[in-house]
């Protein structure tokens, strides 16, 4: 992919240690951990703060995913029994995979047997359900690895504070908004907390979370309330829903349902429904004859771009200079499709990210990208791609067919 698309991208295979004390590396502007804070050792751990320490630029954004307490409490016992299972009553010659499988399945006969730690937490039932819909690969990974360690947050800021960075914000514009998470009295109760880390840490009880995906900073510093508005001003956005499709006011996120403001929604919905990217301060003015007023504009805004129906957008200096690396990774994209459908998001100059795109939707791109101009001609090359995918399959179906006994 990085071939395909031209990106200036360096990758390395190498363990964090040897990586981190490479004499050739520059300082950066972001560093980003996803999925590998929980699971690695404590050295590790302290390699990359140390790392972060010396290579993140004054006012660089450090970006780490992690596991967290209190969410976890309730599990840790069920994953250590599962990992002793893993380790002792299974054979190594049997497959990973296998034996995930066969420690998933004492775990659920052992609580058939009803012992008196289901009574102290009786959502271990329904956390097992939950997991018996996700793969087995995904499993494997984030519970039998040789390290997970689910971390309080109040921990994680003082094991940083040797990187130099402070807290800023998650990085989920769901959690940014406390309306949506938080109960009238919880707020209350946060209010009367001055401390930041120990308020974090009575939040994370509150919402009982499990996994955080947060941003910390080199140099953190207060804006003014001027310097704050001409900023938000700056950004910029784009719908990246469907406007004919059926809409709700009311969103479902994992802490509530949340309904959105007619009044300040559907004006917004209908001034972007051309997917052209607009900045705030465009948009505030173009509503501003209806009553709308910034604060409660930006609410709305954070809570539609956190249900994924408006995405933030790079300028359009930014988007220019990507446009080509991403057509080209796009093209190559769309081509494997063809053959393994592995791929269901497609680059965005526009926004800097994945766009979600089905693989039938893929197949008229496709279409597009072979020269046929058309809609009747996307349709017909799309049907006759389906329909041959369709025949081989059944051809595959027939030729591994078992009989049925008897």
């Amino acid at each position: 992919m990085a071939t395909a698309s031209g990106a200036n991208i360096k990758l390395f295979d190498q363990a964090f240690a040897e990586f981190c004390n490479r004499r050739d590396l520059p300082d950066f502007d972001f560093i980003g951990l996803h999925g590998i804070w929980s699971w690695i050792s404590a050295d590790n751990r302290a390699v990359i703060v140390d790392f972060v320490r010396r290579k993140l630029k004054l006012g660089g954004l450090l970006y780490i995913s992690y596991n967290t307490l209190p969410g976890w409490a309730d599990f840790a016992p069920i994953r250590e029994l599962m990992i002793q299972h893993f380790n002792a009553m299974s054979a190594r010659g049997q497959g990973i995979i296998s034996r995930v499988e066969d420690a998933f399945t004492f775990i659920n006969r052992l609580l058939s047997t009803e012992p008196s730690f289901v009574h102290a937490a009786p959502n271990i039932g329904r956390r097992l359900e939950q997991m018996k819909k996700q793969s087995v690969n995904y499993l494997t990974h984030e519970f039998f690895n040789r390290y997970w360690d689910p971390m309080y947050f109040a921990e994680m800021a003082k094991q940083l504070e040797a990187a130099k960075v402070q807290y800023v914000c998650s990085s989920d514009y769901l959690n940014l908004l406390d309306y949506v998470r938080l109960t009238e009295e919880h707020r209350a109760f946060l209010a009367e907390i001055p401390d930041p880390v120990f308020r974090e840490s009575v939040q994370s009880f509150m919402t009982n979370e499990q996994f955080r995906q947060d941003y910390w900073l080199r140099g953190a510093g207060r804006m003014t309330a001027p310097e704050q508005a001409k900023a938000l001003r700056a950004e910029r956005l784009i719908l990246v829903f469907d406007p004919s499709d059926v809409f709700s006011l009311v969103i479902k996120t994992r802490f509530s349902e949340v309904t959105l403001s007619e009044e300040i929604t559907r004006p917004l919905i209908g001034l972007m429904a051309d997917h052209k990217p607009r900045s705030l301060g465009e948009i505030a003015d173009a509503l501003h004859p209806k009553g709308i007023a910034l604060p409660e504009l930006v609410r709305t805004l954070v809570t539609l771009i956190g249900s994924q129906i408006l995405a933030p957008a790079q300028s359009a200096e930014e988007s220019a200079a990507a446009a080509k690396a991403c057509a080209d990774l796009n093209s190559y994209l769309l081509n494997r499709s063809l053959g393994d459908g592995e791929t269901d998001y497609l680059a965005s100059p526009i926004t800097g990210g994945g766009v979600r795109v089905p693989r039938a939707q893929q197949i008229f791109l496709h279409a597009r990208e072979l020269g046929l101009n058309t809609p009747a001609e996307w349709a017909r090359y799309s049907f006759e791609f389906m329909e041959s995918w369709v025949n081989r399959l059944s051809r595959m179906a027939s030729a591994w067919r078992i009989p049925k006994k008897g």
